[in-house]
């Protein structure tokens, strides 16, 4: 996979981390230029992880705005399973929303760098009380490991329990179970879509 910072379109998920920010809802129409399918894949993802019990009251998912690699897209401080498109915000690097103020746990350039450096080497970067983060090429790909990422942690819990050595996955192994999993994420996608929508 290319490196983090070049991806033209990179969703980042952080589990557990509460947004403030006073601003009005923005709608899609505030992002000329951008698809309006990653706005609604955006959305959906919101929901999904919400519905799939990786995302609760807390926590959000956000994309790399095409239009500008040095701003990205994530909604305001609402549930994730209420997000809609009216709901979506522009942010810059620093986490200013575009013309609005907010405050992040990750609230200063220098924690910012220190995630960013572990991911340019994971998909994942665990934070300490506050969930995890996960980045990758789409935001249909970060929602399908964010999901996986708790199903395999919730595994190696019992795992670890039950005793006796654990075997993990490494090398060759480890490469063609990360290629599988970067194309097999639309299967479980639609699913995931189907049941998170019911309810909109």
């Amino acid at each position: 996979m290319a490196s983090k910072t070049n991806l033209a379109l990179v969703a980042a998920l952080l589990i557990g981390v509460p947004l403030s920010l006073a601003q009005a809802q923005t709608g899609t129409s505030a992002f000329p230029g951008v698809d309006p399918g990653a706005i609604e894949d955006l959305v959906i993802a919101n929901r999904i992880l919400a519905n799939e019990k990786v995302l609760d009251g807390f926590g959000h998912v956000s994309i790399r705005d095409p239009r500008d690699p040095n701003r990205y897209l994530m909604s305001r401080s609402i549930a994730p399973a209420t997000v809609t498109a009216d709901d979506i915000m522009e942010y810059d690097h620093d986490t200013r929303v575009v013309a609005g103020p907010t405050n992040l746990l990750v609230d200063t350039p220098a924690l910012g760098k220190a995630i960013a450096q572990t991911l340019g080497k994971a998909n994942i970067v665990l934070m300490r009380g506050h969930g995890d983060t996960v980045v990758g090429p789409n935001v249909r790909l970060v929602t399908f490991w964010a999901i996986y990422a708790e199903v395999n942690a919730r595994q190696l819990a019992q795992a670890i329990a039950i005793g006796g050595p654990i075997t993990f996955i490494e090398g060759e192994e480890q490469k063609l179970a990360h290629d599988n999993n970067a194309t097999a994420y639309e299967r479980p996608w639609q699913m995931w879509k189907r049941e998170a929508m019911r309810s909109k």
